[in-house]
């Protein structure tokens, strides 16, 4: 009876020790396995982000240019055109005069440029009787003015109409482009510090956190 005692004796001590080792193992194991802690890691963040860009907008503007126009206008100049004038002149004219000795007188020579035109028989101053000159007819000249047509040429003034340009500034619109800003959101990435659980000792994720006094994160 005493041996069955004795028996139990150690069977139950064996009992507590085994379970008293398994106890051990299972809050080393959640010493070792359960517990996290926290730390940072780099992670790339999409987050929304308002740009600014520009575009090129029309606008209208006024543009001075300039441009020759034509006006009509009236021109003078001098012309030379031929001018029938008279042209008075001096000139000899010649004409014959009849001269008459008269009663018993007669010419006793004939003067140059005259002839007898006319005689009369009776007795010259020797008392010879015979033909005598008692008229003649001479040949004489005088001056006397005429006239004749020439062609003069004269300048006088003139005028006719002339096409003309002058430079005249007008305006036109015109195209032109601007830089507008203008905004729009974009999709962007930064890099950001994320907190995440892992095991205190081997360092894998764990899904849960379980921090002890004694552990902290890095």
């Amino acid at each position: 009876m005493d041996s069955d005692k004795n028996t139990s004796s150690i069977s139950h001590r064996w009992d507590l020790f085994l379970s008293l080792g398994i106890l051990i193992i299972i809050i080393t194991v959640l010493i070792i396995a359960v517990p996290t802690k926290t730390i940072f890691y780099n992670v790339e963040v999409a987050y929304t982000d308002t740009e600014t860009y520009y575009e090129k907008e029309p606008y209208e503007v006024q543009e001075a240019y300039q441009e020759q126009e034509p006006y009509q206008d009236i021109e003078y100049f001098i012309d030379t055109v031929p001018v029938q004038v008279s042209v008075p002149y001096e000139d000899i004219e010649y004409y014959y005069q009849s001269y008459d000795a008269g009663t018993g007188m007669y010419y006793s020579y004939i003067p140059t440029g005259c002839y007898c035109t006319g005689t009369r028989y009776m007795y010259d101053a020797d008392g010879v009787y015979g033909a005598l000159c008692v008229q003649l007819n001479c040949r004489l000249s005088r001056t006397v003015t005429k006239y004749r047509i020439e062609t003069e040429y004269q300048s006088i003034q003139k005028q006719r109409p002339v096409t003309k340009y002058k430079t005249v500034t007008k305006y036109r619109n015109v195209t032109q482009y601007r830089d507008v800003p203008k905004t729009r959101q974009v999709m962007k990435t930064r890099m950001e510090p994320q907190p995440v659980e892992v095991n205190w000792l081997f360092g894998f994720k764990t899904p849960y956190e379980l921090h002890l006094p004694f552990i902290s994160g890095d």
